[in-house]
């Protein structure tokens, strides 16, 4: 009885440990991966001393789907107003938006960007679908800084 018990225990804790990584993701994201030179890079401000979003992306293949990987920090000023023009923008193919909201990115200080850990969602596109136009379509409204 208590091999048994122990077996059983022992195969629980395993199946936890195994399931954290899992947990430990924000809503919405599937997995995470490591910021390199591939990365796409921007800013998002008006001057060098004015509030702005330094951000990197990525597309890549899971299985046979498009996810958009994506990263940034804010500097110079509150993320409130940033982070409510990420979850306006989105990214797109061929004109339709895929992502909807971007504030699913991960928020890092800018000295750690480079180096930094992005989130990732699908996108629910085929890898192998026809595409054409892509790229992430920006929030046009007006936010209070």
């Amino acid at each position: 009885m208590k091999f048994t018990k122990a077996i059983s225990t022992t195969i629980l804790a395993a199946t936890l440990v195994a399931a954290l990584p899992a947990l430990a993701l924000p809503k919405g994201v599937t997995r995470q991966i490591k910021v390199d030179d591939s990365f796409h890079d921007g800013v998002i401000g008006w001057t060098a001393t004015a509030p702005r979003m330094t951000y990197v992306y990525k597309l890549i293949n899971v299985d046979g789907m498009i996810e958009v990987c994506g990263a940034y920090a804010v500097e110079h000023g509150p993320s409130s107003s940033f982070n409510q023009f990420l979850r306006d923008s989105a990214y797109k193919i061929n004109g339709k938006r895929v992502v909807k909201g971007l504030k699913y990115w991960n928020r890092v200080k800018l000295s750690e960007l480079g180096g930094a850990v992005a989130n990732c969602k699908s996108t629910g596109v085929p890898a192998n679908a026809a595409i054409g136009e892509k790229g992430i379509s920006w929030s046009r409204r007006a936010y209070r800084i």
